[in-house]
């Protein structure tokens, strides 16, 4: 009987039922609160969390699926979640607002932020926090560029886009670069040679402005049709263009259109005059 209860039944005047549980343990104590709490349905997401979480540690259960102990107390996190009448993907998605912001965790806690939108904003910081790590390592474990020209250049710019809010949004997987950074990169092109210029479908134009820059001439494309559905604004893109072009006298021939599987992400062909045709 809870305390809202019993000043109810005291003003009214009524016989207040009481039931007296005998608990073997402190520990039975505590789950007992906490099950009685993760029930109430005004438990906001994080708060529900936090005690969900406090219950799986005290148990002994880790959060991974599993099979259950020989000693036949619940082992998985969807067994625990059944007991307290939930999925096991409510309790998961709860569960992942625990490593959310501070910020986010106090929004949630005050009803001003939907946990789905929570969700949103805690996966695309743990992205963009694992992009920079990732970044971190590369420059800690770069390579020195061999001091030398190519006759023969593939470049795949790792291009910025505007819609940094969106799930696919390029910053959340990699570090990109402005096309001001670009053009200042110094290619390592020989007098006589050709490059391959992946370009997206929302750089074309500034794809030709980079071959000025850098002193080429643009000659002709090649088209890399993907075996499956790409991403886009506008459209969901599945072909990537690469322009190529020329600087001096030397000029490869190649077939276009190429297709081929795409493989992570949005990696590209790294000879595209290779690829399947």
């Amino acid at each position: 009987m809870g305390t809202h209860r019993q000043r109810a039944c005291a003003e009214l005047g009524v016989d207040c039922p009481t039931v007296v549980r005998a608990l073997a343990s402190e520990r039975d104590k505590r789950e007992h609160v906490r099950k009685i709490n993760l029930l109430r349905r005004n438990l906001d997401p994080v708060t529900w969390a936090e005690q969900f979480q406090a219950m799986l540690e005290e148990r002994g259960v880790e959060r991974r699926r599993g099979p259950k102990r020989h000693d036949g107390i619940a082992e998985t996190v969807s067994e625990i979640a059944a007991e307290l009448g939930v999925h096991e993907r409510t309790a998961r998605n709860r569960m992942s607002l625990l490593v959310a912001p501070d910020d986010v965790k106090e929004q949630v806690r005050s009803g001003e932020m939907a946990e789905k939108e929570a969700r949103r904003r805690t996966s695309k910081a743990r992205r963009r926090a694992e992009t920079a790590a990732a970044a971190q390592a590369l420059a800690a474990h770069r390579r020195e560029v061999p001091v030398s020209v190519f006759t023969t250049l593939v470049i795949d710019p790792p291009w910025r886009y505007d819609n940094a809010t969106t799930r696919g949004a390029a910053e959340d997987h990699y570090p990109t670069m402005t096309v001001d950074e670009l053009r200042k990169l110094e290619v390592p092109a020989a007098d006589d040679a050709h490059l391959y210029l992946w370009v997206t479908n929302g750089f074309l134009r500034e794809g030709f402005d980079l071959l000025d820059v850098w002193g080429f001439t643009y000659k002709t494309c090649l088209t890399w049709v993907k075996s499956h559905m790409g991403l886009g604004n506008w459209f969901r893109s599945v072909p990537s263009t690469s322009c190529s072009q020329s600087k001096g006298t030397c000029l490869r021939s190649a077939t276009t259109p190429s297709t081929g599987s795409a493989r992570h992400g949005s990696a590209t062909p790294r000879n595209p005059s290779s690829s399947t045709t």
